[in-house]
């Protein structure tokens, strides 16, 4: 049960560390994933 509570907050974790990510990353990087060039 350890393990399935580590693996739930892992999955949680991960999107909420790519948010910050985006947020702390000026606008130039964080509008490359796009593919507009």
């Amino acid at each position: 049960m350890v393990s399935n509570f580590a693996w739930l907050s892992t999955l949680w974790l991960v999107p909420l560390a790519g948010s910050v990510l985006i947020i702390l990353l000026p606008p130039d990087c964080a509008d490359w994933p796009s593919g507009r060039g």
